[in-house]
């Protein structure tokens, strides 16, 4: 959709993917830190951090702490 200049992460020069930006991108790591403590538990795979109630409501508290879309407000 061309909403990016290119596909690749600013930070890390990997793909921008979802999985990238919830799992993998070194410049989340303090943020990703704070959410596999709140779920007690390893963040290996989307199903896992998305396959639950507290999971969702966990990455959405993630996507807020990045400050990644801060456009986006679901209110």
């Amino acid at each position: 959709i061309n909403a990016a200049d290119s596909p690749l992460c600013t930070h890390c020069r990997a793909p921008e993917t979802v999985e990238h930006y919830l799992l993998h991108c070194s410049r989340y790591n303090a943020q990703r830190s704070r959410l596999r403590t709140c779920l007690k538990r390893p963040l290996n795979s989307l199903h896992a951090l998305l396959a639950n109630s507290r999971g969702i409501h966990a990455t959405v508290q993630y996507v807020r702490d990045t400050n990644r879309l801060k456009h986006y407000s679901p209110e």
